[in-house]
């Protein structure tokens, strides 16, 4: 592929990503407005319950990575009538999985508070956690089936905006009533992300060629053999990835949950630039690997992961000084464990300078050798994760998780290089990973030694500092070109 073509693709895919940041940037906000506004509201204790059900449905994400995968993969190989079948079949298992995994929470309801950090008063909040599940899909559905017709915009906008959007309406309705209880507070949960979901199932048939139809058999089967692969993949990653979140409910208390939840969504905020970008590359990398192009998709990882790691290292070099006054202005309930922030975005920052290998390794055919890896990666992991869990707390589960980002990200890096021959680290990626210890190593003391008035300022411009110096003397003219465009989508 020539230069000019990659570039051209390299801006695309920093164009549409850049969508994508803006919206999970809205995300962030929404999230971060729903566990400071549910803390403030109704306590640390209330907060750590609602931060359980929000992880959950989190997992239940994680076991649709089939689903986006497939309609990515499949769906541009076949007709419009082809299309059809495979988006309404899609629907019917989606929506089939939801009912069913709500049947079990609602039949283990009684069962569940013995063995977890719910009371029995809770099976009602339960039940409606269950009710819930169908709505959610459903939204994930709808965002996964724009992004394979590379409709992205209204693709985050709908998994980054509507959906946590509908949460925090719903906390506000609850907080607005004088609601007090996690019952009624998810009740108003539930019912605004049904009043979303429909909305947006409405709107969906204008959008793609969803239609009642499964006139296409070849193209189910098509779909469900690709997806049967990439869900197997979603489940192991689940069961590794979401452990964490699991282990909140069975083995913390409800302040030491929300604690743990709070500041895993805010180290999220440094993996947002690796988010957007992954939302254009997959159907990108797709088109590539089909079209025999695997050179072109080695240079466009490289490429998008720097652009990525860029993006997010100032970020992480003025969140990480500042984990305590953050957490601390939350809640003065968050007294031990602190530390879990830092450890929360050190492997996040790790994982944006990895850069997509999870997904190319799934655009290029892998999936099988792919969910064997992670089926190693739960072997070490859970027990990991369990054993410092139990000794040590959300401390000792915070140090778990980001052993588990390095740990993945490291094996897969490895797995790629062998399969596909596709290399990663540049001296631009050693570069910027060392600029960010830098910075952060300087903005400690910064933060320790001087009010949060004069520190955010002063590590601010230390940050600003840091990107400039990485901008003029690490990235490559297209790099550059690149983040311009991700930083203003629409402006080439």
């Amino acid at each position: 592929m020539a230069d000019d073509a990659e570039d051209r693709l390299l801006r695309e895919i920093a164009d549409k990503g850049g969508v994508s940041v803006a919206a999970f940037g809205v995300e962030r906000a929404l999230s971060l407005a729903f566990s400071i506004g549910a803390t403030a509201a109704f306590g640390a204790a209330v907060y750590g319950y609602l931060s359980v059900f929000r992880r959950a449905r989190t997992v239940l994400e994680e076991l649709l990575t089939g689903l986006t995968s497939g309609h990515s993969r499949t769906i541009p190989r076949w007709e419009t009538a082809g299309q059809r079948s495979v988006l309404f079949a899609s629907l019917l298992l989606v929506v089939g999985f939801a009912l069913s995994l709500g049947v079990g929470v609602v039949a283990l309801s009684g069962r569940i508070p013995a063995h977890t950090l719910f009371a029995p008063r809770h099976r009602t909040a339960l039940i409606l956690f269950a009710v819930g599940l169908v709505p959610t899909v459903c939204l994930s559905y709808a965002a996964s089936a724009l992004r394979a017709y590379r409709q992205v915009r209204r693709s985050v906008f709908v998994s980054r905006v509507v959906r946590p959007g509908a949460v925090v309406v719903g906390v506000g309705a609850a907080a607005a009533a004088g609601a007090g209880g996690l019952t009624a507070v998810w009740l108003a949960v539930v019912a605004a992300l049904t009043a979303a979901a429909v909305a947006v199932m409405a709107t969906l048939p204008r959008l793609v060629p969803l239609a009642a139809t499964l006139d296409r058999p070849a193209a189910v089967r098509d779909f469900l053999a690709y997806a049967a692969s990439t869900s197997l993949v979603g489940l192991l990653g689940a069961s590794q990835r979401q452990a964490a979140f699991l282990l909140t409910a069975v083995a913390l208390s409800p302040v030491s949950a929300g604690l743990f939840s709070l500041s895993l969504l805010v180290a999220g905020v440094v993996r947002w630039p690796l988010k957007g970008i992954n939302r254009a590359l997959s159907a990108v990398v797709a088109e590539l690997h089909g079209g025999g192009e695997s050179a072109a998709v080695g240079r466009l990882y490289r490429r998008t992961s720097r652009v990525a790691a860029f993006t997010a290292l100032p970020i992480a070099v003025v969140v990480t000084p500042h984990y305590r006054p953050l957490l601390r202005a939350v809640s003065p309930a968050y007294k031990a464990g602190l530390v879990v922030l830092p450890l929360a975005v050190a492997g996040q920052f790790l994982a944006v300078v990895a850069g997509s290998n999870g997904l190319v390794l799934l655009m290029t055919d892998n999936e099988r050798p792919t969910a064997a890896l992670h089926a190693v990666h739960a072997a070490v992991v859970l027990p990991v994760m369990v054993a410092l869990t139990r000794w040590h707390g959300v401390v000792g589960l915070g140090a778990a998780y980001a052993f588990s980002l390095c740990f993945n990200n490291v094996t897969e890096l490895l797995l790629l290089r062998r399969l596909e021959g596709i290399r990663l680290l540049t001296a631009g990626h050693a570069a910027l990973a060392g600029l960010c210890c830098a910075g952060v190593l300087v903005g400690l003391p910064l933060v320790g030694r001087t009010p949060v008035a004069v520190s955010v300022p002063a590590v601010t411009a230390l940050a600003v500092g840091i990107a400039v110096f990485a901008h003029r003397v690490v990235l490559s003219p297209a790099d550059r070109r690149a983040v311009r465009v991700m930083l203003r989508p629409d402006r080439r």
